[in-house]
């Protein structure tokens, strides 16, 4: 088959290489020994003695099954047995309807009796049983029902206020059975209006009439079916219980204490010590209360569309968002210095990692100072200050008074500046070089001429200089310049 399911259960997680995950699960009222030719999750559908049953994918099974219960295909008497379910009303009264916000309780039991029971057992008798697992996902636009009148619709053409074409009935409503009888539906219009109310409604007794399996809460008996490949052994009835008990289904059988079962490994266990060590069980097909499947991919791929171009659209706006902060702070930068804006738009991600001896955290506040998101915080003051001893009692504090309105820092820039002029370098964008980090290296005529210049003082002055060399670097470090 071209459905690929899986079973999501602790079973899924354990098995081993000899398990099957398969794409039906057996749901046969009565216990056989050998199992029916298809089987849909959760309930039985027989086989047909005229036609194709097995189509080349569940999917297009079940939606076949469910084309032969709706008017596409009807059994000869449907239109009438429906206008007499219609008719019901006149005696018991009509399918009691209460909203609740956006839920409606749906009280059936004036459609439940003989004539309801008669409508389902004669379907059950040329088709089977109806599968309601497949109805949420009917074609609105091409699903043909029978009114009270025995007239054929459309669900679109009625209730065009809530069924517009290419929607599926999940997409309208979902609904769920009560414990007293009766149905919940949960109306998934946008907003619900007292018209949409009507309308829903009048969807709610039109699929009733049409397919009184919705009346019946559905529900699988639990019985067990196994293989095995000893031909004179005396099939055993055992069952699953609602809270996963393993049990004899025989009546008036001696009470034991109940199994309980985790997964699809235990059940098996299980039958294997209840059949003895002289037959061996080949196999115990999965049980729906242990192993339930759920619909990964129908048809030749997984996705329509590869997860790179959904990942690209859920990146889309957070983009948007941190371009448009990204430009913000830029323009700041350009009404603090152009200069300084020219440089620090030139300077990339890639360059600050290009950086030879620079440590993440260096690599991190180039890249907060170029997107200004440098606290400035001074703890002592409990305000905005600057790392500069001359600053303390200036008020307003920015990164252009860090970089360019101090006094330390004119002084520390203007001296680098001049020491590559006095070198021979000539440029007119010396801030905007030094910020966008593509200032030459050092030239080798500084090296040369402080060498000479070193090499011709004594030791003392020598001593001097190195003092003042780590004094002037320590505080470079002090005020995150280094």
């Amino acid at each position: 088959m071209a459905l690929a399911a899986v079973t999501v259960n602790v079973w899924a997680i354990e098995a081993d290489t000899g398990a099957k995950i398969v794409g039906d699960v057996v749901g046969n009222p009565v216990v056989k020994p050998v199992a029916d030719s298809i089987y849909i999750t959760p309930r039985h559908t027989a086989a047909q003695n005229q036609g194709k049953l097995m189509h080349d994918t569940l999917w297009a099974t079940g939606m076949k099954i469910y084309a032969i219960h709706s008017g596409a295909g009807p059994l000869p008497g449907k239109r009438d047995m429906v206008r007499a379910l219609g008719r019901m009303e006149y005696f018991k009264g009509k399918v009691d309807l209460q909203w609740r916000g956006r839920r409606l309780l749906v009280n059936m039991r004036p459609m439940m009796g003989s004539l309801c029971d008669q409508y389902i057992s004669t379907e059950i008798t040329a088709h089977g049983t109806f599968i309601t697992e497949w109805l949420p996902y009917v074609d609105l636009a091409t699903a043909r029902l029978y009114t009270t009148t025995g007239r054929v619709v459309t669900p679109t053409s009625p209730f065009k206020l809530i069924c517009t074409p290419g929607q599926q009935l999940r997409d309208v409503i979902h609904w769920k059975w009560m414990d007293n009888g009766g149905l919940v539906a949960t109306a998934l219009a946008r907003k619900v209006s007292k018209p949409v109310q009507r309308q829903i409604g009048g969807l709610i007794r039109l699929l009733l009439l049409n397919y009184p399996q919705l009346t019946r809460r559905g529900e699988h008996t639990g019985a067990v079916t196994y293989f095995t490949t000893d031909d004179t052994h005396v099939p055993v009835t055992f069952q699953v219980t609602a809270d996963r008990h393993f049990m004899s289904n025989v009546q008036g059988s001696a009470a034991t204490e109940p199994v309980t079962l985790e997964s699809h490994r235990d059940l098996v266990a299980a039958m294997q010590t209840e059949v003895g060590p002289t037959t061996t069980i080949t196999e115990v097909l999965p049980h729906p209360r242990l192993a339930r499947l759920v619909c990964l991919w129908a048809g030749k791929r997984r996705w329509k569309t590869p997860r790179r171009i959904c990942k690209v659209k859920l990146r889309i706006r957070a983009e948007a968002k941190g371009t448009a902060i990204a430009a913000t702070r830029q323009g700041r930068w350009a009404e603090m210095s152009k200069d300084a804006a020219a440089g620090i738009t030139a300077l990339a991600w890639k360059r600050i990692r290009r950086v030879v001896g620079l440590n993440p955290w260096g690599e991190q506040i180039l890249l907060r100072i170029k997107h200004q998101a440098v606290s400035l915080f001074n703890p002592v003051t409990a305000g905005l200050g600057c790392p500069h001893a001359d600053c303390v009692r200036l008020d307003r504090i920015d990164l252009h008074h860090v970089f360019w309105g101090c006094p330390a820092a004119t002084e520390l820039r203007a001296s680098l500046i001049n020491r590559w002029k006095s070198a021979g370098v000539k440029r007119t964008d010396f801030e905007e070089a030094i910020f966008s980090l593509t200032l030459q290296g050092t030239p080798t005529g500084i090296a040369r001429a402080t060498g000479r210049i070193v090499a011709e003082l004594p030791a003392d002055q020598i001593e001097e200089l190195g003092d003042a060399i780590e004094k002037a670097t320590a505080s470079c470090w002090s005020i995150g310049a280094a």
